[in-house]
């Protein structure tokens, strides 16, 4: 298990980091990440919206 500390702020800024491997600790978050799906409904996600400037965009969550 690869070792690593991060120091964040409560408005989510990342203070400093420190990695003992850095490769390690890439490959860990590579491989353990996963993305979360919200409520499409809830927070109209995937929905398609004209913006001001006329073009027309998607709503994502990523």
């Amino acid at each position: 298990m690869p070792t690593a500390a991060l120091v964040v702020k409560k408005d989510g800024g990342i203070v400093c980091y420190h990695f003992s491997n850095r490769n390690d600790v890439e490959d860990y978050l590579y491989y353990n990440t996963r993305f979360e799906r919200a409520s499409r409904s809830r927070y109209h996600f995937g929905s398609l919206y004209r913006g001001e400037d006329g073009y027309i965009y998607i709503k994502l969550n990523l």
